[in-house]
């Protein structure tokens, strides 16, 4: 080292120490969570919530639950992402049985104005469609639109814990010539339990590989087959490679989609490296804190970032758990 440089590192060595790098916390990732849940938009505040009530902090689901959500309870539709929010907050069976419950008269309730929302929420919750009422299951399964999507998704579900979901019959969907079919098919497969034998993965991701990259479609296959994928069992490493690439890209998108897509799969199947790539996402969200008013009406744009950061705070969280073990 020159005397300059030395002089320099000697006059600027007091100042770096003065201003250390702040690290993560997680108290700031449950903080933010925490503060996104009291957003004014209700679907994202819905989505907070639930993030922290599957990290385990169920009594604080449940708290703002009651605040954020409950002055909802009788607006049909986003009552039931109050039921979602709480059958998940809760911790006894009887409990979360008693929301459930609420969630499957909502659709069984061929009248009702909930049916769409309390169908996608009963498969989302993995409410086997198998033990509801067949005449009516059977009707929807006949029919078109968002009811038989997520009808068809419920029905796939396994009666039995422990039992596999049926792939192949949302895989199967995937070919259907109309695209929101093909859309909630592929969306469905990222919240199925990973447990594909080899056969059924390869076709998986060979269709997210072959699909439009354009489409919504491509998003959640990317994303699934990010998921499904068992490095003991599956052993195709070129094109896990090959879907993992392109899954990364989504880092860099301008969508809301894409980016909460990435972080829904490192949230449950990551390398070591990728936390930079989430600690990453959560900085390009912007401010670390917005206020906490649900009075205060929200831009999409900021509505958007809000959204991102509360999956994104759900991942580093995910990723710190399983390091901690």
């Amino acid at each position: 080292m020159n005397l300059l440089s030395l002089f320099i590192s000697f006059i600027f060595l007091p100042t770096l120490r003065d201003h250390p790098v702040q690290l993560p916390t997680e108290s700031d990732k449950i903080q933010d969570l925490i503060e996104v849940a009291q957003s004014s938009n209700f679907w994202i505040s819905v989505h907070a919530i639930e993030y922290l009530a599957k990290l385990g902090y169920k009594k604080e689901a449940k708290a703002l639950a009651l605040t954020q959500l409950k002055p909802f309870e009788e607006t049909p539709e986003k009552r039931i992402g109050f039921w979602r929010a709480q059958s998940l907050a809760s911790k006894e069976r009887n409990e979360r049985n008693f929301w459930i419950n609420k969630i499957k008269n909502a659709y069984l309730n061929t009248s009702g104005p909930d049916r769409i929302h309390a169908a996608e929420s009963l498969a989302k919750l993995g409410v086997s469609f198998k033990n509801l009422s067949p005449k009516i299951v059977r009707k929807d399964l006949v029919s078109e639109g968002m009811i038989f999507s997520f009808s068809h998704w419920g029905y796939c579900l396994p009666i039995q814990a422990g039992e596999r979901p049926n792939y192949s019959a949302l895989l199967k969907e995937i070919s259907n010539v109309k695209v929101k079919n093909r859309s909630l098919a592929a969306y469905a497969l990222g919240f199925l339990v990973p447990d594909m034998n080899k056969d059924t993965w390869e076709t998986l991701a060979n269709l997210a590989l072959n699909e439009e990259s354009n489409s919504e479609t491509y998003v959640y296959l990317i994303g699934a087959a990010y998921i499904h994928y068992n490095r003991t069992k599956h052993h195709a490493d070129d094109t896990f490679q090959d879907v993992r690439n392109r899954l990364l890209r989504f880092e860099y998108s301008q969508k809301k989609l894409e980016r909460i897509e990435l972080c829904k799969a490192l949230a449950t199947n990551y390398l070591a490296q990728d936390r930079m790539i989430i600690e990453r996402v959560l900085s390009s969200t912007g401010p670390s804190r917005y206020p906490a008013d649900s009075k205060v009406s929200l831009n999409q744009d900021d509505a958007d970032k809000l959204d991102i950061k509360a999956a994104a705070a759900y991942t580093w969280l995910q990723m710190n758990a399983q390091q901690n073990k």
